[in-house]
């Protein structure tokens, strides 16, 4: 079982905000085939 009532610890006022990341967009409408293409030159290319 967890705290009912916990507060912030003292000094955490500066902690930054987490956001969502957006969404990844495509400036055009690819198909899934284009896709799987694009992650596999993506995984090819990547440094190790």
């Amino acid at each position: 079982m967890g705290c009912a009532g916990s507060t912030p610890a003292e000094g955490d006022g500066n902690a930054k905000k987490i956001r969502k990341p957006k969404p990844w967009k495509h400036p055009q409408p690819i198909t899934k085939s284009q896709l799987e293409q694009m992650r596999e030159e993506f995984w090819d290319t990547a440094p190790s």
